[in-house]
């Protein structure tokens, strides 16, 4: 296993690819995109590749703190896990390092219990999830689901920053968001 650092669009595309695989028990693709396109992952993202060069985890750091990590492994490299905690622990100079580690990342959160990382009760949990078929209003016949094409670009930002309204989702902590919010994210970003 070797580490490097992310360095452009096909990296980009490696993490989501990774995601992908690993879905639900991990990161949402999509998401990730956009924060790396964003630059909201943390002040560097560490790519962990295997033997063949295929890369098989990531971490991000600094998001909320120096000794803050955001995680993913390759639910399939058994050792992608262990390795990417092995570095975490041997590279990160933070007194207090706290891994995020996703819903039902088993793999990641076997390694990091092993290496001595207790869960934190007091801290939030990532992700949100619907039952949808608990929900009359949410359509859920007849749309296709497919890859993006090239040539659908521009529609796709024109959707991602119609569709993003933080005022109204759910917010467990109360907060009041700013109803006429829109996305940031543009065609540049």
């Amino acid at each position: 296993m070797r580490t490097r650092l992310h360095s452009g669009d096909r990296d980009t595309r490696a993490i989501q690819s990774l995601a992908s695989r690993a879905w639900p028990a991990g990161w949402h693709p999509g998401g990730l995109g956009w924060a790396l396109a964003r630059g909201e992952l943390g002040q560097q993202v560490l790519l962990l590749d295997d033997d063949a060069g295929r890369m098989v985890g990531w971490a991000a750091f600094g998001q909320h703190g120096a000794g803050d990590v955001l995680a993913q492994a390759d639910l399939e490299c058994e050792d992608a896990a262990p390795a990417l905690v092995a570095w975490l622990l041997d590279n990160v100079d933070a007194p207090r390092l706290s891994l995020e580690v996703n819903d039902n990342d088993e793999p990641l959160a076997r390694a990091a219990q092993r290496a001595g990382f207790r869960a934190d009760p007091g801290t939030r949990v990532p992700g949100m999830f619907c039952d949808v078929q608990q929900r009359a209003d949410v359509p859920t016949a007849g749309f296709e689901v497919r890859a993006v094409r090239d040539d659908e670009f521009e529609p796709r930002v024109a959707v991602h920053r119609a569709a993003w309204r933080p005022a109204s989702l759910p917010w467990m902590d109360g907060r009041e968001v700013d109803a006429s919010g829109e996305s940031k994210f543009d065609a540049a970003a």
